[in-house]
């Protein structure tokens, strides 16, 4: 399993967009990494795509989003739609993103569709780079359930550079504090959670007019936290984060 880091990661969306019969057939595999908006994957899927159109303005791509229905959704055809005003409209090549959301049921089929490319429906379009999150660790799967065109990675950035490029999304009022508190206590929580613990906070400093993390009470803070991801993280040090930002930080 190689290591990507978020820029080689973009690198690789961005040769899919570009040579998408180079990948057809086969599946990018992020393992253990999050599927959802608030994460890494996602964002820099839309960062690749947005920045070939804006190289490519008279072929554009975009992504199409596979989820929960990834079983019995026509990906044959795909047409994947822009939103943005700058590059608005249906796309006919692209990645098709899938979360790896399903059903404790859906295993086996989720398994034959990543390895296959085929549904119920038939088989994804060749104009799409079919790039997948395999949440391994909780449904005890190893890289032998996969076949061998299957690209298996381990999205993982270096706290530096996935510093630099979450400024992109986040206050310095908020990013820089974590970041010290994640390079000097190094918690076990994914890069992916952070974004998702920031982005609860960040609604609460809008909500509240703060302008630091200093700003919130204990109980506020841990609340923000709490209200997003207790159930994934259960083990996260509130008290331990609530004393570092209050005496290691300047935010």
């Amino acid at each position: 399993m190689k290591t990507l880091g978020i820029s080689d990661f973009k690198s690789l969306v961005t040769d899919c967009l570009n040579n998408p019969g180079l990948y057809e057939g086969k599946s990018i595999i992020l393992w253990n990494c999050s599927g959802e908006k608030f994460g890494i994957a996602w964002r820099a899927i839309k960062e690749s795509c947005i920045k070939y159109n804006k190289d490519n303005v008279e072929h554009q791509a975009w992504y199409e989003v596979s989820d929960f229905c990834f079983w019995t959704d026509d990906y044959s055809e795909i047409k994947a739609f822009c939103d943005r005003d700058d590059m608005y409209g249906y796309k006919n090549h692209g990645i098709l993103f899938n979360t790896g959301g399903f059903g404790f049921d859906d295993l086996g089929h989720w398994l034959s569709f990543i390895n296959s490319h085929i549904n119920e429906k038939g088989c994804i379009s060749k104009d799409f780079v079919l790039i997948a999150c395999a949440y391994a660790k909780d449904f005890d799967i190893n890289e032998n359930a996969f076949s061998e065109n299957c690209l298996i990675y381990d999205l993982q950035p270096s706290i530096e550079e996935w510093a630099e490029w979450a400024r992109n999304y986040y206050s310095p009022n908020v990013i820089n504090p974590i970041r010290e508190f994640i390079e000097t206590k190094n918690p076990s929580i994914s890069f992916d959670y952070w974004q998702k613990i920031m982005d609860s906070i960040e609604d609460e400093m809008f909500d509240e007019e703060y302008e630091s993390l200093k700003d919130f009470s204990e109980n506020e803070l841990e609340s923000a936290i709490r209200s997003t991801i207790a159930f994934a993280v259960p083990n996260f040090p509130y008290k331990a984060f609530w004393d570092f930002i209050q005496t290691n930080t300047v935010a």
